[in-house]
């Protein structure tokens, strides 16, 4: 469950503590040399004298013209608004850039620095470091054109080497053997159930995670997707009845009884999957699921040990075996949440794609067989 705010802590900005008779602001990591070295700074002893610190400083960084300037802008404004888990991933792509291009000048970025940039990085760590790094500085320059720092984005129209997509597929062989094990623990019951309602809502980890007793309505399921609910207003509804035919989803909604069924008993508003405690598994502080990614993995020890798997599966995995059933291309996108195809088609479709041969069916001529002679 997410940490509380102490009560004295409540209704002040992000980061900012109240102790010792004064307000200290707590400094992001990696931004020490912004606040005089420190990682704790004191504000002020009064709310006012807070303020007027605190707007002093951020005055500083809307005269952003340097690179590091820049970054300590985009680190304390924007990615403080971001997920856990990207700004864990954005503060080392960060670090690069600002080791790289700290003292330049903002506008005299250019496209063959940016070119220059991804070359380096690519040999020294990876192609997907690069590529990572590449939209972390694509995103600080979006910032910087937003706040006048820049008048072009020096990266318009540059096109970067793409990386490989993963190969894990899933097949229904692998899916029956691990629903196939005896259900003989609380956590092998919990793992099955998760991939019999993984496999027919194509959630992410983090939604399931998330799913509550309540989001689950008189008419279907109602949620919300995590990653994109700043981005984009899509939502799911996943009803009990099919409302063009009037069929009842019946496994679903034994499914779900069957999973609430599971110790321990929960409140209304109590998590779908949770732990022994009845507590959540998503740390909202840190992103994480650690208890449930150790539940996964000693599920997996359990499947490999007693089935013909040999390597362990991938909880993400599942989800483009999700894409893979869904029939078409539209069909699988909008299963998944996702605004556009081109991440689905990329990133979940794993199966080769069937190609019928083009054939000579009597009614009409193709090129490819009058080449050949035949008619």
């Amino acid at each position: 469950m997410p940490k509380k705010r102490n009560a004295e802590n409540r209704g002040l900005p992000a980061r900012w503590q109240h102790k010792h008779n004064a307000f200290y602001y707590r400094v992001p990591p990696g931004q020490e040399g912004r606040w005089d070295g420190k990682t704790t700074y004191r504000l002020g002893s009064t709310i006012s004298d807070a303020h007027r610190e605190w707007a002093k400083r951020v005055e500083q960084l809307d005269n952003a013209r340097t690179l590091a300037q820049l970054i300590d802008r985009y680190s304390l404004e924007h990615l403080t608004t971001l997920a856990v888990k990207t700004r864990e991933s954005y503060s080392p792509a960060l670090s690069r850039i600002r080791t790289v291009f700290g003292e330049v000048d903002c506008t005299d970025i250019e496209a063959h620095h940016v070119n220059t940039y991804f070359d380096r990085i690519k040999r020294k760590h990876s192609l997907a470091t690069a590529r990572g790094d590449i939209a972390v500085f694509r995103g600080l320059f979006s910032q910087a054109l937003r706040w006048g720092a820049v008048k072009v984005h020096p990266m318009i129209g540059l096109r970067f080497e793409q990386v490989a997509p993963a190969s894990d597929e899933v097949h229904q062989w692998q899916i029956d053997a691990m629903l196939g094990i005896p259900a003989d623990t609380r956590a092998v019951q919990l793992a099955q159930h998760y991939i019999r309602l993984k496999l027919m809502l194509g959630l992410r980890r983090g939604d399931m995670l998330r799913l509550r007793l309540s989001d689950f309505k008189s008419d279907g399921l109602r949620c919300k997707l995590r990653k994109t609910e700043k981005t984009s207003e899509v939502k799911l509804f996943i009803p009990w009845v099919n409302p063009k035919t009037g069929h009842e989803f019946t496994d679903f909604k034994t499914l779900v009884e069957s999973i609430k069924a599971i110790k321990p008993k929960r409140g209304t508003d109590g998590f779908l999957f949770c732990a022994q405690d009845g507590a959540g598994y998503v740390d909202e502080d840190t992103g994480r699921a650690d208890g449930f990614d150790s539940l996964w993995r000693r599920f997996m020890a359990k499947v490999i040990s007693q089935t013909d798997i040999d390597k362990r599966i991938k909880e993400k995995t599942l989800r483009a075996f999700v894409a893979d059933e869904s029939g078409t291309l539209e069909a699988a996108a909008h299963r998944l949440g996702h605004t556009s195809t081109t991440t689905t088609e990329r990133h979940y479709r794993k199966r080769a794609r069937v190609v019928l041969p083009l054939v000579d069916s009597g009614k009409t001529k193709h090129p490819v067989n009058e080449s050949m002679g035949q008619s």
